[in-house]
């Protein structure tokens, strides 16, 4: 039988090679052997593993909202909701009508689609909250983990990672492999690097960021 697993490896080998639509498309498969959060002491040298590029990569733009139906545009026939530039791009491009995401949150939506793993293989599983959040804040996300921890409600039961790990290799970081320059506005949500530099969305794969640090 044909081996139609995809490691991280050919991942990040067929965004190189093949553009956006094979590393959006590659969010739903991931490296199933890794253990959580068991990272190698350096990150792998993929630039030695990706050739045959072609010259003219296309310019990539990604948007990604939160809380957005799949009504909510006009080009998906809302009518209450006027998007006239989203719906040129739609018109102008592909549009797609059957599509999954890792999580339907911020932070593990995030981690799945920048680096086309589960989030809970990252432990990104729970939206994070800034390192000074007040104590109303952090009470209501213990409450949150004891109703998972008593399967009250679908919630993670405990505490993981408190930022996107550097040794992830990110679609940016993949990008750049063809000389991209990246760059991200708006929320990050993978880490608060006010208090913690290493995650800093400058530290995996963007040229500038401008937005909120956490």
């Amino acid at each position: 039988m044909k081996d139609l697993s995809l490691t991280r490896r050919k991942f990040i080998k067929k965004v190189a090679t093949g553009g956006l639509s094979l590393a959006i498309g590659g969010t739903a498969y991931s490296c199933a052997s890794k253990p959580l959060l068991n990272y190698p002491e350096e990150q792998p040298d993929i630039v030695k593993k990706i050739s045959g590029y072609s010259n003219n990569p296309p310019n990539i733009i990604i948007i990604n909202a939160d809380d957005l139906g799949y009504g909510d545009l006009g080009c998906y026939g809302s009518s209450a909701i006027k998007t006239p530039f989203l719906d040129s791009l739609a018109k102008q491009g592909v549009r797609f009508t059957d599509f999954n995401t890792s999580d339907s949150v911020c932070t593990p939506s995030r981690a799945g689609l920048l680096t086309g793993r589960y989030p809970k293989r990252m432990k990104l599983d729970v939206p994070l909250m800034p390192e000074g959040s007040s104590v109303k804040k952090k009470l209501l996300m213990n409450i949150g983990y004891l109703a998972g921890s008593l399967g009250i409600m679908d919630l993670a039961t405990e505490k993981g990672a408190y930022g996107l790990h550097q040794q992830e290799i990110t679609l940016p970081e993949a990008l750049k492999v063809r000389d991209y320059q990246t760059c991200m506005v708006g929320k990050w949500h993978l880490g608060d690097y006010s208090s913690s530099p290493e995650h800093n969305p400058i530290n995996h794969g963007f040229d500038s960021y401008f937005g909120v640090p956490h």
